[in-house]
């Protein structure tokens, strides 16, 4: 997919330079401000740490039930010999309406243009509870969830457009447009996981009850770099020989799905994030897909003489 918009985009810039002038050619400026709608985002988190029984914080020793005498040593095969991969689950967070503003520069040559444009989104995100189906350690927690507060995506797109010659008025001219860029995307994240109180309850459940009523929490802004696309149509409307007002609806994407890693609980179990003192740091990351959002946005253009 990467490549064919690639070449779509190479092949209208090469189109650009090809085609006679016709009509009014030079540079432009545009502004344009609006609304962005996002479908729901879909966020995995992946533990790498170690498992309530192996933490070598939670002493003193105790013994279980089953017979075992916890924290066991994270030489032991349930602890994975340190910090592993924990089960993790797809959360899916409904994005509110949010807003959009972008600013353009461009060329004008016969009824192509190719142009350069910065562009922002801002929506507000919400918290749900994270359930992992299959999780022994599920049965532990009185609390486990997980919230986006804000999403944030800056963009530094190249566009080339089509216009069409419009069949009844000289002054609406409607256009469709491709383009490839950068985006900068920033999630607001926070989690809590919280362990039932009574130590009876966990020494039930086989668990060291010293863990009894710890917190973990997740509190950081998340961010990440990617390639994207957009697909852009729209009508302009000539408020004069040096201005119009554009009405666009575009549909916006990334190519690679959003990644940030090796960020450290703050707290973990009410302890540093590490499997013990001085031992090896854990650490969570978040994993998010189904990046892509419509906009509507009105603007106006203004042209060089």
């Amino acid at each position: 997919m990467r490549q064919t918009v690639f070449a779509l985009a190479l092949g209208a810039v090469s189109g650009v330079m090809a085609l006679p002038a016709a009509g009014e050619d030079g540079l432009y400026w545009s502004v344009d401000l609006g609304s962005s709608l996002a479908s729901d985002l879909s966020s995995k988190r992946t533990n790498v740490g170690v498992p309530t029984n192996c933490d070598q914080w939670l002493t003193p020793s105790t013994t279980l039930p089953d017979g075992r005498t916890v924290p066991l040593p994270l030489s032991d095969p349930y602890c994975g010999g340190g910090p592993r991969a924990l089960p993790a689950r797809a959360v899916d967070f409904n994005l509110d309406a949010g807003s959009f503003v972008g600013f353009a520069v461009g060329y004008q040559r016969a009824n192509m243009r190719f142009e350069m444009e910065y562009f922002r989104r801002s929506q507000e995100g919400e918290k749900q509870p994270l359930i992992v189906p299959g999780d022994d350690k599920q049965a532990e927690f009185v609390e486990r969830s997980e919230e986006i507060h804000d999403v944030q995506g800056d963009s530094l797109f190249a566009n080339v457009f089509y216009d069409f010659a419009a069949r009844r008025s000289n002054k609406i001219t409607p256009y469709v447009g491709v383009g490839i860029g950068a985006m900068r995307l920033g999630v607001d994240y926070s989690a809590t996981s919280r362990r039932n109180s009574d130590r009876d309850a966990l020494l039930q459940l086989n668990r060291n009850p010293n863990a009894a009523g710890t917190v973990s929490r997740a509190d950081e802004s998340l961010s990440d770099t990617l390639l994207g696309y957009q697909f852009i149509g729209g009508v302009r409307y000539a408020l004069g020989e040096k201005r119009s007002l554009n009405l666009k609806v575009r549909y916006s994407n990334a190519f690679e799905d959003f990644d940030d890693s090796d960020n450290p609980w703050r707290p973990l179990r009410g302890h540093e994030s590490t499997v013990g003192p001085g031992g090896a740091p854990v650490h969570y990351g978040i994993a998010a897909t189904r990046l892509g959002f419509w906009a509507l946005s009105l603007g106006l253009r203004f042209d060089f003489d």
